[in-house]
């Protein structure tokens, strides 16, 4: 349950606007992942998400996603 509430909570604060897309990211994607999200549930998040706020913001999204994957990978956050 907890990560069905997360990924909700995460959809519904990203904005469509670029100005806060690369902070919620950041913030939500870390804590996502500290709550037991997986990779491919934000992803599939991200990509509902980038239906309402369109494709050109979806397609920044999975980029700012993609920089704190591989952060996350890198410092061992993350299972490869």
């Amino acid at each position: 349950m907890i990560i069905e509430t997360t990924l909700v909570n995460w959809a519904s604060k990203v904005r469509c606007t670029l100005d806060a897309l690369i902070y919620v990211i950041h913030r939500n994607g870390r804590g996502a992942i500290t709550n037991g999200c997986t990779e491919l549930e934000i992803q599939e998040t991200m990509l509902q998400t980038a239906v309402y706020c369109g494709i050109p913001t979806g397609v920044s999204m999975f980029r700012v996603a993609d920089s704190v994957i591989k952060q996350l990978k890198e410092e061992g956050v993350l299972k490869v």
